[in-house]
């Protein structure tokens, strides 16, 4: 309803540190947003819970108390865990993220994390069908298509594209895949 509009930008007072804060994802209620910061030193992932109201969504957002906030442990390595993105289809409850931890490729990959009944999975290297050893970012998927996979779209410098960080589009996970158990 036109009361729940917001024009801005706003800061987001509560979630920034003096640190590098950025791309927050929200989770498919809206009860956690996700993102990553350096403010341990490396870029890792982390959380806030949201009031299960969703009218008082851009009221907490704009609010100058201070939430808590904290490092998503079972997501984060001691690598740079960067890029959250929340997918929020009907039959998900999926993290995608850019990582350069150990066990990948090559430069920064993509994995995904599934969430069941309230812990991550383990962090999975989505493969060389998606990944190269050249460097993988910022994954995003459409929410809600007729499709029978996550539609992902992420950016590049992989060779063969047009210079610089190229666009890609694949599918990540099938529904069985991500599908709440």
């Amino acid at each position: 309803n036109d009361k729940n509009t917001a024009e801005g930008p706003f800061e987001v007072a509560w979630l920034n540190s003096t640190s590098d804060d950025a791309y927050p994802t929200f989770n498919s209620d809206f009860s956690k947003v996700y993102f990553c910061s350096n403010r341990e030193g490396n870029f890792d992932i982390f959380e806030a819970d949201l009031p299960n109201d969703k009218t008082q969504l851009l009221s907490t957002l704009l609010a100058r108390a201070i939430l808590p906030v904290k490092k998503n442990t079972q997501l984060s390595s001691p690598a740079d865990d960067k890029c959250p993105h929340f997918a929020t289809s009907y039959w998900s409850n999926t993290l995608y993220f850019t990582s350069n931890r150990s066990g990948g490729l090559g430069g920064f990959d993509i994995y995904s994390a599934q969430l069941t009944n309230g812990t991550w999975s383990q962090p999975e290297n989505m493969g060389s069908r998606v990944n190269t050893s050249y460097d993988e970012y910022r994954p995003i998927t459409l929410p809600n298509y007729d499709f029978n996979y996550h539609l992902g779209v992420f950016s590049s410098n992989r060779p063969q594209g047009k210079g610089g960080f190229d666009l890609y589009m694949v599918g990540f996970l099938t529904g069985e895949q991500t599908r709440p158990k």
